[in-house]
């Protein structure tokens, strides 16, 4: 008989067994402090600033004083963008900080969602890792805009209207592919749906590095752009790694 595959849930199974909590908590933690080292404020989120700085001043919902034109499409975030402003806080810093709660909190909704889909904690875990592999899900963890907002609380519907019992690896993979799948321009990556099938340790070895790799190309080339709009040239592969530094 051939040796039974090994996978990756079965091993986390042994290293946590007694202490899902712990692991997830550090999850959660080693997925704050990431996106906080590549956090950004992206000039659109200007625009709702803009709008929420004169909210606050009493002006309304205008970007000019006397303009009525509404000019945001993100109503709760601008108005959520009036308390820094209110206060006299950064608001890139505020939106940052309430972003990457908002990705936690999305983490441990997946971390629940996927653990009552598979009806494996490891599964679960397994998930949530898969998810933050990819930089476009960790980076807009920040931005300025209401991207994790929307993120987190489409998962949390999800979530809530998750029917209750058990499921068969047909029905796991309809759930789950559509509440763990992201897209990035035109690649996307979905979680394996099915417990057994892409639970092994090559498979998921070359997914996440798959993405780690893509990522990071994308990283240098958008970097490299950077370097070439302020100098008018183009930097070489050492300068962009320089520059990143």
């Amino acid at each position: 008989d051939a040796a039974p595959e090994r996978t990756i849930t079965a091993l986390l199974d042994r290293w946590f067994e007694g202490r899902w909590a712990l692991a997830e908590a550090g999850l959660c933690v080693v997925a704050a402090v990431a996106a906080w080292i590549v956090r950004f404020a992206q000039d659109d989120a200007f625009i709702t600033f803009r709008y929420s700085r004169n909210l606050a001043r009493g002006n309304g919902l205008v970007f000019n004083v006397g303009e009525k034109v509404e000019g945001y499409t993100n109503f709760l975030w601008t108005w959520l963008m009036a308390v820094p402003e209110k206060f006299g806080w950064s608001s890139p810093v505020f939106s940052q900080l309430v972003g990457i709660a908002l990705m936690v909190g999305t983490v441990l909704v997946v971390l629940r969602f996927a653990a009552r889909v598979f009806d494996s904690r490891a599964m679960g875990y397994l998930v949530a890792v898969v998810m933050l592999a990819n930089m476009s899900f960790l980076a807009y963890a920040t931005g300025g805009l209401e991207t994790m907002l929307q993120t987190f609380l489409v998962v949390s519907v999800g979530a809530l209207l998750l029917p209750v019992g058990s499921f068969t690896a047909e029905q796991s993979f309809t759930l789950a592919t559509p509440a763990t799948t992201y897209a990035d321009d035109n690649y996307t990556s979905a979680t394996p749906g099915c417990r057994g099938e892409g639970d092994s340790y090559g498979r998921y070895c070359i997914w996440i590095g798959n993405g780690i790799w893509r990522d990071s190309r994308l990283a240098t080339y958008h970097t490299r752009e950077r370097i070439a709009s302020r100098t008018g040239r183009r930097s070489s592969w050492r300068a962009t790694v320089k520059y990143i530094r």
